[in-house]
């Protein structure tokens, strides 16, 4: 009777594959609905703001904070984040089925662990919950600015986990211990830069007013900080963010066939 209820190896890979792929759709189809509802009311106020003048130059008047916000800051940033926490998901996914189809069971416990889990579900949500404010403030520069803060805050706190977890493992191979790097630097890349323009953007917001900057400067050095945030993530790892096809082939069909 016992024999009955045992599974071969192939049957529990399978299982344990079908685990990986629920466990990430189910993180994945919140993020997007999100970051749908986030982009969504961004529009929306540079519409009801543009929508306020009975001409060109009241609409100029109304409508040049905001889409300069949206165009030049959350624009940017939403693609950023978008196009990036959707690779992450996927590589993420791919690395752990990996793992369980070769039985690595060294590198599933560091990539797929519970504790690594719960911490993507948390942040990946809570970086696009602050898109919602995002999104509502870009008529708001002071609100806008602040908020952009906490995303860049709670990043930080993500990538230096993410890192952690990424840390050197050391692994038994033939009798000989061998110990594994990791070879992606993307996250200490976008760590250090989410680090530099949060201490620049900080010190605009709290010392702007004693420098009495002009109203132009305040929102204007602000707005170059943000769109150069973006910019510098994008071209220090944009092999990640827009891999080329032969790097895509190779990972994914080489792999397969081992």
């Amino acid at each position: 009777m016992m024999e009955e209820h045992l599974r071969s190896p192939e049957e529990i890979v399978e299982s344990q594959l079908t685990i990986v792929e629920r466990t990430y759709d189910s993180l994945k189809w919140p993020w997007l609905i999100i970051m749908s509802f986030s982009l969504t009311q961004a529009a929306k106020t540079c519409f009801e703001a543009s929508s306020k003048g009975s001409n060109f130059r009241e609409f100029i008047h109304f409508a040049t904070v905001p889409l300069s916000i949206f165009c030049i800051a959350y624009l940017p940033t939403f693609l950023r984040y978008f196009i990036g926490d959707s690779r992450y998901i996927d590589l993420f996914a791919h690395d752990a089925k990996k793992a369980v189809s070769t039985a690595r069971i060294d590198v599933l416990s560091r990539v797929f662990s519970r504790r690594r889990r719960v911490a993507d579900t948390l942040m990946l949500v809570s970086q696009g919950l602050m898109f919602v404010p995002l999104g509502l403030s870009v008529a708001n520069p002071h609100h806008f600015f602040w908020a952009y803060l906490i995303l860049l805050a709670l990043n930080i706190v993500w990538l230096w986990f993410v890192i952690s977890c990424n840390s050197p493992t050391i692994r038994e191979e033939r009798g000989t211990l061998v110990i594994q790097h990791d070879s992606d630097k993307s996250p200490r890349r976008w760590l250090i830069n989410n680090v530099i323009h949060l201490i620049l953007l900080l010190f605009i917001l709290l010392v702007g007013d004693g420098l009495n900057l002009p109203d132009f400067w305040k929102i204007a050095l602000p707005l170059v900080f943000c769109f150069s945030n973006s910019l510098v993530d994008i071209l220090l790892t944009h092999e990640f963010y827009f891999p080329k096809v032969q790097i895509l082939f190779h990972q994914f069909y080489d792999e397969g066939k081992k």
